[in-house]
């Protein structure tokens, strides 16, 4: 088959996933906790395609041969976990994020990780003394000992920076104790985190997370700002009553939708180049 076919054919195909990258970004643009994803590209294959011996004229001065590429394709999808803008909502279970951690949650049984901090308290058949601190789609919020927060009903909340959730009565100042502590995490290698839809990640089932390395828990170093044992750029906050918006900009997917469609059309007409020097080939007569 013509090279030219082969390395069109694949760079097309590569390129058709940057669309839905960018397609999937722009659909999130106002998704809570969304972050963008970046798609990174490499080449199939390089090698070199030797020369007649009669190329090599007087005067030349490189080899013979030259580099023949077979395309390119995407060698790995990563997460931009660059902060969101914060935005006050005035709920008392909103909550955001400052720094590069996440929410761990209770997600149909496996344990979840998402920046997405628009909580609500629900009540559980069984229990009718407590409500649950739970996700949009109802997935519990968990705490330091991986057990969900709860708070007893007719109480409201106040969450700390450090994520320790105090439950009160506005009528009753010394009627007060400690409901929990919000669970933070911090993604030591985030490329490796597996979206599954509902903005939560999971830690891959193929992948051994035993000794952190993929995901750690926060420790209270990352929440001081002058601990030198903090190991996070940004010293981690809980903002009660705020949310983080998208970090997606559209300006910035636009521009990446222009070169993609630019790059995509190029390799277009060298199919189509390829298609017609094979179609006069065959219709050459002697």
């Amino acid at each position: 088959m013509n090279p030219s076919l082969i390395s069109s054919m694949s760079s097309m195909n590569a390129l058709q996933r940057k669309l839905d990258i960018l397609a999937d970004n722009m659909a999130n643009l106002t998704t809570t906790g969304y972050k963008r994803k970046e798609a990174n590209f490499a080449d199939i294959l390089m090698n070199v395609k030797q020369q007649p011996q009669a190329f090599q004229q007087n005067g030349r001065l490189s080899p013979l041969g030259y580099q023949q590429s077979w395309g390119s394709r995407i060698s790995q999808v990563q997460y931009d976990l660059t902060q969101g803008s914060l935005k006050e909502t005035g709920l008392d279970t909103d909550l955001g994020i400052e720094g590069d951690a996440f929410f761990e949650v209770n997600a149909n049984g496996q344990t979840a990780y998402t920046r997405d901090g628009a909580f609500q308290l629900v009540s559980r058949a069984g229990d009718t003394q407590n409500q649950y601190l739970t996700t949009a789609e109802g997935h519990s919020v968990l705490d330091y000992a991986g057990n969900p927060i709860r708070v007893r009903n007719g109480y409201d909340v106040q969450i700390a920076t450090d994520g320790t959730v105090m439950e009160y009565k506005q009528n009753d100042p010394d009627d007060k104790r400690v409901a929990g502590r919000v669970k933070l995490a911090v993604a030591v290698k985030p490329q490796y985190l597996e979206q599954i839809g509902n903005n939560l990640y999971i830690v891959p089932r193929d992948m051994d997370n035993a000794a952190a390395q993929i995901v750690r828990d926060a420790v209270a170093a990352d929440f001081d700002a002058d601990s030198p044992n903090r190991t996070v750029d940004t010293p981690l906050s809980i903002r009660q009553r705020w949310l983080e918006q998208s970090n997606v900009s559209m300006s910035d997917e636009m521009s990446d939708l222009l070169l993609v469609q630019r790059a995509y059309q190029l390799n277009a007409r060298a199919l189509t180049s390829a298609d017609t020097m094979m179609n006069l080939a065959n219709n050459l007569r002697g």
